[in-house]
């Protein structure tokens, strides 16, 4: 159970990195 926390941990730390980049790309490409 804790090595699934941590997955899920590591998913969603990668999921706003993903949404912080993609969001920064849509405002370059503007």
């Amino acid at each position: 159970a804790q090595q699934l926390d941590n997955f899920f941990e590591k998913t969603r730390g990668m999921t706003i990195v993903f949404c912080h980049f993609s969001h920064f790309y849509l405002l370059f490409e503007r």
